[in-house]
Order: structure tokens, then sequence, then C-alpha cells
């Protein structure tokens, strides 16, 4: 694979939106087992003032808006049905992890030591894999690199691929059901030292499920993490926030990570 060009490539997912057919679908299914959930108001954010406000702005907008909210909360019911309400939308959020449920919504890639290139899904999360579809297409024959990319961003691409019916996107990232060598993946978790039972460390701090974290292996190389609005754990809820600028320049800084992280291992 040296003489291939090398795709960092990092993604960003959020939860599955309220109206998609997936999760309506789910709802209906916990709704037949359960019995009828009473979906709660908009009540898991408070408002958040629009970001170009300065502080003066910013705490008028809220202190107008935010006794109406507290209040809405203080009124909410404490049911069965609202406590299953509650559950469901924690479940929603979670699935930003799962690509039946959740979507790709920024998908940021740099050819080598080219420029950042991003897409977002704000146009639609289909239109958006059509266009990657038609970006890679000029780059036959690339290795993609990513942080955990082996089990997290080419897969979940991959299913959602599926979901639209673009199947020669899916092909990129390898033949499904191909042993992973057989697969034009550099995974830089694979390539980072595993220490203890699984990767399991002494002191369990920023690392992921899998092993070793993107900004603990920064950390541990020397690589600047810099400063950003937002860190991974908070990407969906900005998404849904409308801050689609954060989530952006928080994957673009990621491929910059990434490709500092891959040289420093790999040379």
């Amino acid at each position: 694979m040296t003489g291939r060009p090398h795709i960092f490539l990092d993604i960003e997912t959020r939860p599955a939106p309220l109206d998609s057919p997936a999760w309506r679908r789910y709802v209906a299914a916990t709704e037949a087992e359960l019995g009828p959930i009473v979906l709660p108001p908009d009540l898991h954010f408070p408002p958040m003032p629009p970001r170009n406000y300065g502080p003066d702005a910013a705490a008028k907008w809220t202190a107008e808006r935010l006794p109406e909210y507290e209040a809405k909360v203080a009124a909410y019911p404490v049911t069965e049905a609202a406590r299953r309400a509650t559950e469901l939308e924690e479940a929603r959020q979670r699935t930003g992890l799962d690509a039946m449920l959740g979507e790709v919504c920024v998908v940021c890639w740099a050819i080598d030591d080219g420029e950042v290139a991003t897409l977002d899904a704000r146009d639609g999360e289909a239109q958006m894999l059509a266009e990657l579809l038609d970006r890679l297409e000029q780059a036959h024959g690339a290795v993609f690199v990513g942080h955990n990319i082996g089990a997290f961003d080419a897969p979940f691409l991959q299913t959602r691929a599926y979901r639209y019916g673009l199947r020669r996107l899916v092909y990129h990232f390898g033949r499904p059901g191909a042993k992973p060598w057989d697969r034009p993946l550099i995974d830089t978790l694979d390539l980072w030292p595993q220490v203890g039972h699984r990767g399991t460390p002494a002191v369990k701090v920023r690392r992921g499920a899998n092993g070793a974290s993107l900004p603990s292996l920064c950390a541990a190389l020397g690589v600047a993490l810099g400063h950003h609005d937002i860190d991974g754990s908070q990407v969906g809820t900005a998404w849904e926030r409308g801050e689609h600028d954060a989530v952006i320049e928080h994957c673009r800084a990621d491929i910059d990570r990434l490709r500092q992280v891959y040289h420093r291992i790999a040379g």
C-alpha cells in the first residue's frame, strides 16, 4: 500500500432525526411493546443564544427566554409515559453511534499532504454521500487512513451508503466481509501498541471503548490538540442545535491531528 495515495478521513455523526422513517419505526415498535409514549416538548436543552451575539446581548436573550423554559420543565408531568419518553430520548441520543439509525453529518478528508476537504449534510445525508462518491471516484486506488476507521468510520459510511443505494461508495472501503488485511484501510488505533488486557489502561482517562482515543495519542506523541468550541462527545448535540460550523471545524481539526499522529507512528 505504500505507493498508493493516502486519504486521511474522519466523519462526524448525529443521532437519528425525530422525523426519520427508521426512528419512527423504532418508536412504533417500542410503543407496541410498552404502550403509548407521550413525547415530551423540546425540553432537552435550555435556550441558547445565537453564537454571533455578544455577552450583553446573549445575557438579555437568555434572560427573556429562560423563565418560560424553566416553567415548562417544572410543569412536565412525571408519569410512566413521560419517564419512558425521557428514556426514549436518551436512547435516541446514543444512536449517533448506530449506523442503522444515526446519520453522518460531516465528512472531512485530505489526500496525502493536501488541503482538507469537507462535505456536510445540511442539504441532506443522501446528497452529501452521493457527492462523496463522486469525489472518491477521482482518487481510485487510494488507501484510507483513520483512527478507529476499521470499526467505525468505514462501516458507518458503508451502512449509510447501502441505505441510499450507493453500492460503489460501499466498495471504496473494501468488499463487505473481507478480511481486515484485504481492505484498503490503515487504522492508527491498530498501529498503536495496546498494553494490558485488550488495551485496558491502569488509569482510564481519555481513551475510547476500543483502546486509545485520538486525543490520548496526541497527548502521548506531543501533538497539539488546539482549542475548539466542542469535543467529540458534544458533536451530536451541537449539530442538532444548529452549531454546524463548530462541528465542521472540529472534524477538520481531527484530520490535521490524524495526519500528525500517523506520520509520527508510521514515519
